[in-house]
């Protein structure tokens, strides 16, 4: 192929065009680097902004560092201005004093939403329906709620690592550490501290959350608790249910039968009270009164001992007042050696007595 010369014109022609798409190109090129410096501007700024929502708590970290503001860790709802990502790590947690509730079904039977008519199976279905044994090997079905609050933040944040919207992972970790709590307050107590006595087992399951809770550091407080349903299994109900009835029938029979006791015990105590009271007034009347008499008869004695005519006079009123009081009279004088015989004769109705010597 033969080459056609260029004349100078061409070649000076040539090299503008070149230059000129050179210079577009480079014009376009900067044009993008703008657009991009201002993107990635635009990027930092909005990754440096760090919005708290309300009930929420917000912690950030700096290279894993804690950051705090005015010697603050914890900062509260609102907007925030940090360094964006890797730089600043944020991290939000509920606010500290808002109670929180987590759920526990893995414990109760399932029902099968698909059927229309809800039978009883007749056995438990493994793996399907969630039990606990009791200490005396007892099936129990429970329905739980667990109310607790954050308390430190801090603390919170680190025990889980979790920066979801929700906190599943959170709830998830306490929904298993209440479940381990309720199969081990259930292997410690027999069938009728659980379904009976529900009070008595709740607290038991709180103790043990509480101690756990506490043992990992969590920096979480549990408030409350609560079984939400209890239940034997189902296939056994109705004789549970024998059994309670007969149990607060015999609760009722015999709070009455001690309230019938108290009763009685109450009334003989009075009794006794009063009856120990009249006794010592009888007693306290009857020492008063021989007190006086033996106070009047020392006194008469003494003035009998100084006047023996008053002795005398007294001596012929007692035995007129003595005699006049007796139908027969018999006055026997004589020396006191002297032996005297009485026959006296007596109604018919009373046996006669022997002769008296």
């Amino acid at each position: 192929m033969i080459e056609t010369p260029l004349f100078p014109e061409q070649k000076d022609a040539g090299r503008d065009r070149a230059l000129n798409s050179l210079a577009h190109a480079l014009r376009i090129t900067f044009r993008l680097l703008i657009v991009a410096l201002l993107g990635a501007m635009a990027v930092f700024l909005w990754r440096s902004f760090f919005v708290v929502e309300q009930y929420e708590a917000g912690i950030v970290l700096r290279f894993g560092q804690l950051t705090s503001v005015n010697g603050n860790v914890v900062r509260g709802d609102g907007l925030h201005v940090t360094f964006p990502y890797p730089i600043d790590e944020k991290l939000t947690v509920p606010a500290a004093g808002r109670i929180q509730t987590v759920e526990s079904n893995d414990l109760w039977y399932s029902d099968d939403p698909t059927t229309m008519e809800q039978r009883i199976p007749p056995t438990l279905k493994p793996g399907i329906d969630g039990y606990s044994l009791t200490g005396d090997m007892t099936i129990l079905h429970s329905q739980w709620a667990l109310r607790y609050s954050i308390v430190q933040p801090v603390d919170y944040a680190f025990a889980f690592a979790d920066n979801s919207p929700d906190h599943q992972m959170t709830r998830n970790f306490l929904r298993r550490l209440l479940n381990g709590a309720i199969t081990q307050a259930s292997a410690a107590l027999p069938i009728d501290r659980t379904w009976a006595d529900r009070q008595n087992f709740a607290e038991a399951v709180r103790q043990i959350v509480e101690a756990d809770v506490e043992e990992l550091d969590l920096g979480v407080q549990v408030t409350a608790v609560q079984p939400v349903g209890i239940s034997p299994p189902r296939q056994v109900e109705a004789a549970f249910q024998a059994v309670t009835s007969a149990n607060t029938i015999s609760d009722q029979l015999l709070a009455q039968a001690r309230a019938y006791r108290s009763q009685v015990l109450n009334a003989a105590t009075s009794e006794r009270v009063r009856l120990l009271t009249a006794a010592e007034t009888f007693r306290d009347e009857k020492v008063r009164r021989a007190d006086a008499d033996a106070a009047y008869f020392a006194d008469l004695y003494e003035k009998v001992q100084q006047y023996p005519e008053l002795r005398r006079s007294m001596q012929q009123e007692t035995l007129q007042r003595v005699l006049g009081r007796v139908n027969r009279k018999f006055i026997i004088t004589g020396d006191e050696d002297d032996e005297i015989r009485l026959q006296l004769y007596m109604p018919s109705s009373t046996p006669k007595p022997q002769a008296q010597p």
